[in-house]
């Protein structure tokens, strides 16, 4: 999907396809693989797109869920309006990448790492914990989700990441959307 937008000199790039949910059985290592793949600085992404190949300043991935229904995944990049081909092949080329190979050590330190520092967050006010505990006993989860999926999180592998990454990437699957200056 293309939007002309003349008065630019970079493309804003969009790539992505519906998400999971929060309740799906591998939804802690979609949580570590989506912070390998592009939810970090350090990530797959960021080191491919723009490190690597210089081809965006800002690059990110991101895979949203929800309880009752699915969340969506996406990918973003900004670049110049001559390179918006190539990093969209940089960008699918590192989603299907992480069906494939698992990752380093350092990586999952990295996802993992990404939401543990965050955990303590959820604890920070007391309207957070008592909107959390409603939401879980109207969906009928356990008080304790967040617990259980810190542990979990925590429990995660390199092979449980790309069984994620192969259960729930679909790049044969993938929208794209650039908003740009067609002639460049």
């Amino acid at each position: 999907h293309y939007v002309e937008k003349n008065d630019i000199n970079q493309s804003k790039i969009y790539i992505g396809h519906i998400g999971g949910l929060q309740i799906d059985t591998d939804y802690p290592d979609v949580i570590v693989m989506n912070t390998i793949l592009g939810g970090a600085f350090g990530s797959r992404l960021f080191n491919s797109v723009r490190s690597r190949e210089g081809l965006a300043y800002a690059v990110f991935g991101v895979y949203t869920a929800n309880v009752n229904y699915p969340g969506i995944f996406y990918n973003f990049a900004s670049t110049k309006s001559e390179t918006t081909a190539k990093a969209i092949r940089e960008i699918i080329k590192e989603v299907k990448r992480m069906q494939t190979d698992p990752p380093t050590p350092e990586e999952m330190k990295l996802g993992k790492d990404g939401y543990l520092n965050s955990f303590v967050f959820q604890f920070d006010a007391k309207s957070k914990v008592i909107n959390r505990l409603l939401n879980y006993d109207f969906y009928g989860l356990p008080a304790d989700f967040n617990v259980r999926l810190k542990d979990r999180i925590e429990q995660c592998t390199p092979e449980a990441v790309n069984a994620a990454a192969k259960n729930r990437l679909h790049p044969d699957a993938l929208q794209i959307l650039v908003v740009g200056k067609g002639k460049d």
